[in-house]
């Protein structure tokens, strides 16, 4: 009896370690996502009439974590969010607002299986480069905007292992990522709200899906 115990404890740490120490771990990831744009949706509630606040959108992205430790990981990020479009009808007409982000980080990973069961958990810190675009409509008339900023992001990942490596899981995380400065072509703010420059704030929770190859 105590043989047995001991062999299926030796199995368990030994499943554990084959889904924990892969090699490379890739994955993808998407789904929907909260955004703050704060300054933006009280900038529209002040222009009168009504509004469609930009609150929510999707996500897409992947990442490859390479293991230089037991359980621990560092590699590279990128990701892509779209928000919602928002809108004002006002005196002075009607408007939409487009906005994305791209992001380019960095970061560190802990992977680790759970025995007998085919699940691992893989959660990290990334931190990196944003890249926002803005788009104004106005009628026949556009203006385009940009700004970059410091992001960061926590994450973790839920994994079922479906084999060769192979694994599903749900993707859930916290992104930070303040756009302070938005600019158009001119060299100014692209919007303004009582004289002071808005910046888009697309920090929020995240939740979605995700598909991972280590190996």
């Amino acid at each position: 009896m105590k043989k047995a115990r001991v062999l299926m404890l030796g199995l368990a740490l030994g499943l554990a370690s084959t889904q924990a120490h892969a090699l490379v771990d890739v994955s993808g990831f998407g789904g929907y996502a909260t955004v703050s744009m704060k300054d933006v949706n009280s900038a529209m509630d002040n222009a009168g009439g009504t509004d469609t606040h930009i609150s929510s959108g999707y996500y897409v992205g992947a990442d490859a974590g390479i293991t230089l430790l037991p359980f621990l990981k560092v590699g590279p990020r990128i990701e892509y969010l779209q928000p919602q479009e928002g809108s004002v009808t006002a005196i002075f007409g009607n408007a939409t607002i487009d906005t994305k982000l791209m992001m380019y980080d960095l970061g560190v990973s802990v992977d680790t299986g759970l025995p007998l069961t085919g699940l691992s958990i893989q959660g990290g810190i990334w931190g990196g480069y944003g890249v926002s675009t803005e788009v104004i409509h106005q009628g026949s008339i556009s203006a385009d905007g940009a700004g970059t900023a410091f992001v960061g992001e926590i994450a973790a990942q839920l994994r079922y292992k479906l084999g060769a490596g192979l694994s599903v899981g749900v993707d859930l995380g916290y992104l930070m990522a303040n756009v302070t400065t938005v600019n158009g072509a001119n060299g100014q703010a692209l919007i303004t709200n009582n004289g002071s420059a808005v910046g888009f704030d697309f920090s929020g929770l995240h939740a979605g899906g995700a598909l991972s190859w280590g190996f």
